[in-house]
């Protein structure tokens, strides 16, 4: 059982909570199915807006984004369906990051052995306080802002009285427009915070954006400043990891080609396997290529497919499939660290602000949401049996009256 001190300390303990294998691979395996779910859904609003998906592919790969802007058109279409695949995505990064902080959670409470199929029912069962509490407060920021629109709409273009009823009611509209950025403040900390509140109280949406709001408003600096220092730690631990798969990549392709022989086979196998990758987004600044050529366990840049046999081609695009579980790799470990930090933080400020541990509650069986129920089974007696009557007890007044 790992022992938290309840301060600041705490927040550092997440590079050693993070480096797990079991919520390394649930954060791998959520960012798999989030990566799949959104390059068919992004192929789709492509091929909506009347793109040729050969194009398409040749463009972005396995991973199409409609950036830059000024040359990838979507219609209407196009982008209903990207945004629809950004929601699916985000519930399944929700799911995820919940299962993850449920298993920091469970480890924390001693429980070691704790296993990621119960860590994803877990998160499956318990969705909608992580996924919806930013939603809903989405949807109120977005009504707030449709009653500005209208007022400046309606009541602000009356003749003569509009300006001056809109005057006359500017405190009012100033409180709203304020508390549109209090809400937005709330919206940032709900992304943050509700799947390590989801993970140790199994609260649903309201409880979770009641939590969101006691946090922020009795613990503001605190979540403020323990939030950067697990950010620049969650940074640091994350390009150690990224660094040492990049130079296992390096010793295993110098190792293949000491004896590769004059056709250098191994060489046009990863020429062709980097061609699978997406594309580096153009920077204005080369420096920031080459820092990403350089750190990063797979070299993002563009190259030229080499036409071969079809040995070539077959170990290029598997090893390019390899590249690509490597990236998985590196966010499922980010994202490990990212939430133990998280739950970390909520139960230190949980004690902090309401003095109580949520490592002490008792731990309840988890029931599967969809039990079958026993029928009961009836004992049929033999016939000519009588059935016994149960027997009463007798009053004190007919024991008296017996006496």
């Amino acid at each position: 059982m790992v022992k938290l001190r309840f301060n600041f300390m705490d927040v550092f303990s997440a590079a050693r909570l993070g480096f797990n294998g079991k919520k390394i691979q649930i954060g791998t395996i959520g960012v798999f199915f989030g990566f799949v779910v959104y390059s068919l859904v992004s192929y789709g609003a492509f091929l909506a807006s009347k793109w040729n998906w050969l194009e398409v592919w040749r463009t972005f790969k396995y991973l199409p984004v409609p950036y830059p802007f000024h040359t990838v058109h979507f219609n209407i279409w196009g982008w209903i369906i990207w945004a629809i695949g950004l929601v699916v995505v985000f519930w399944i990064l929700s799911v995820t990051l919940t299962a993850i902080s449920k298993t920091t959670y469970e480890q924390l409470k001693g429980d070691e052995f704790y296993e990621v199929r119960e860590a994803f029912k877990f998160g499956l069962k318990y969705w909608k306080g992580s996924f919806l509490a930013p939603i809903t407060l989405i949807i109120f920021i977005a009504i707030i802002v449709i009653m500005g629109i209208l007022w400046g709409v309606s009541i602000g273009r009356i003749p003569h009285f509009g300006q001056a009823i809109t005057g006359l009611f500017s405190p009012f509209l100033f409180a709203a427009a304020l508390f549109i950025i209090y809400l937005a403040v709330i919206f940032f900390v709900s992304l943050i915070i509700s799947p390590a509140v989801v993970a140790t109280t199994k609260s649903d949406t309201f409880d979770t954006l009641f939590e969101n709001f006691s946090i922020i408003n009795s613990q503001t600096w605190r979540f403020v400043l323990w939030e950067w220092i697990l950010k620049v730690t969650t940074c640091i631990g994350t390009f150690i990891f990224g660094f040492f798969l990049k130079n296992s990549l390096t010793v295993m392709h110098s190792a293949l080609a000491i004896f590769q022989g004059p056709r250098q086979y191994i060489e046009v196998v990863w020429n062709n396997a980097r061609w699978f990758l997406p594309p580096l987004p153009a920077f204005p600044i080369t420096q920031i290529e080459d820092f990403f050529a350089r750190f990063l366990p797979v070299i993002f840049q563009q190259h030229t497919f080499i036409s071969g046999d079809v040995a070539n081609n077959l170990g290029g695009f598997f090893l390019g499939i390899f590249f690509y579980i490597l990236g998985f790799l590196v966010i499922g470990f980010a994202l490990s660290m990212w939430s133990a930090g998280q739950t970390v933080i909520y139960i230190v400020l949980v004690k902090l602000k309401d003095e109580k541990n949520l490592l002490e509650q008792k731990e309840e069986l988890f029931e599967e949401e969809f039990e079958e129920e026993k029928p009961e089974v009836k004992v049929e007696k033999p016939v000519g049996e009588k059935e016994e009557k149960p027997k009463r007890k007798r009053t004190r007044k007919k024991k008296k009256e017996e006496e």
